[in-house]
């Protein structure tokens, strides 16, 4: 898929297409974005966002005021139970520290975006928080399976998690509302920042995988040329220490080890 098929994709569409997701293809992809495009896409999946609050519903659910313990089904997804785990820790009152020792206050998961179950392609927020009290951050959590394989690349990560932006911007005064009156947080932003957020190995995979090809260094240069636009600021975070255990039954999923967050700036 050259950049002119790129260029015909909706953002959504765009996340989801082989070329952005498959492992081989995924660094050539980077070099065929446009990021004058990605803007376009950007604002017009503002104009097209489902909106929640037009039929009565909320986007921080009630069911999430209580640990994240597995869910019914009992997911055994790796992704979900890391992302329960430091949601968990957050709601004990706790907070993580970024560089320049920024307070990030986890307050959701699995955040909802669509208004209609026909919203195609639309999927949850992983994290939602909150940096310094006042800038809402949107984070895109990917991890490494068991088996050691790779379901989405980094490239993945970024689009997914601008799409997911571009929704929480189009409904920010819905959203910023319910954070204020929820949670006491009165967000000063305009847009969320967004954070592509991985532990150690996801980045390690990547950077070792001689198939992944040579796509740190492109994927950098479009990070630094997207903050050059009126799109939201992105930042790649490692976490050291990403020890959890999952949720079984009633036993909510819990970090065993205190995490730190680091930019990744170079190849692990």
């Amino acid at each position: 898929m050259v950049g002119s098929e790129l260029k015909n994709l909706s953002l959504v569409e765009l996340y989801n297409c082989k070329p952005v997701k498959n492992l081989t293809q995924f660094a050539g992809t980077i070099q065929e974005l446009s990021v004058s495009d990605l803007v376009q896409k950007y604002k017009q999946l503002m104009k097209n966002a489902p909106r929640r609050h037009e039929r009565g519903m909320k986007y921080f659910v009630d069911s999430h005021d209580s640990p994240f313990v597995g869910g019914k089904s009992e997911s055994n997804r790796k992704e979900e139970h890391l992302a329960g785990a430091l949601f968990n820790e957050c709601r004990k009152g706790k907070a993580f520290f970024l560089p320049g020792n920024r307070e990030l206050k986890i307050i959701d998961y699995q955040f909802p975006l669509k208004a209609r179950q026909n919203d195609q392609d639309i999927g949850k927020i992983d994290l939602f928080g909150v940096i310094d009290g006042e800038t809402p951050c949107v984070m895109e959590l990917k991890v490494g399976q068991d088996s050691g394989n790779m379901s989405d690349s980094p490239l993945r990560a970024l689009l997914e998690g601008l799409a997911y932006c571009a929704l929480v911007e189009a409904n920010r005064k819905e959203i910023w509302k319910e954070a204020q009156e929820k949670y006491g947080f009165e967000f000063k932003c305009l847009r969320p920042q967004l954070m592509i957020l991985a532990p150690v190995d996801y980045w390690s995979y990547f950077f070792n995988k001689p198939s992944a090809g040579d796509w740190f260094a492109p994927f950098l240069q479009l990070i630094e040329e997207i903050g050059k636009t009126p799109l939201p600021f992105i930042s790649i975070m490692s976490i050291e220490n990403a020890s959890f255990s999952y949720a079984t039954g009633d036993r909510p999923a819990c970090l065993t080890q205190k995490p730190v967050f680091l930019p990744v700036t170079h190849e692990l």
